[in-house]
């Protein structure tokens, strides 16, 4: 593995702690897919089944959400970031935004099914993205609470 890849996902949130000889074994057990994507290129779309963890590592991207009542809301976020991860385990498994580039951009996805059946087998991957999980979830409950 080039030392650069290996330098940017231990950078990324959920790769942090982790060791050079456990992210290759995690490397060799689970498909990283990584992706390059042109100017305003659809990811996913509100609604879809979110079978995939999205990672946006570089680039910067639209999020879109479309209500009912044709109320739009639209942000841009600059990568790094990880898209919307709770959504792989919500009852209804479906993205609640667009997510769309605004330049070019990298991507790393990793699909659910390696996630639940390779990545979760190790404990400091795991541990993050339960601590991940928990941010994000007391995060939306303070801001209902603001509401």
């Amino acid at each position: 593995m080039q030392d650069s890849v290996f330098v940017r996902l231990q950078l990324l949130p959920l790769f942090q702690g982790i060791s050079r000889d456990e992210l290759l074994r995690m490397l060799e057990r689970t498909k990283f897919n990584f992706a390059s994507c042109d100017l305003e290129e659809v990811v996913v779309n509100q609604g879809e089944m979110a079978n995939n963890l999205v990672y946006a590592l570089s680039g910067c991207y639209s999020i879109e959400r479309v209500f009912s009542n044709d109320l739009r809301i639209e942000e841009e976020l600059e990568a790094p970031f990880i898209f919307e991860p709770e959504c792989l385990f919500s009852k209804s498994s479906t993205w609640r935004h667009t997510l769309k580039t605004q330049t070019e951009c990298q991507l790393l996805f990793i699909s659910k099914h390696d996630l639940i059946a390779h990545l979760l087998d190790f404990p400091t991957f795991r541990l993050s993205l339960l601590c991940y999980l928990c941010r994000l979830s007391d995060v939306s409950e303070l801001e209902e609470r603001a509401s």
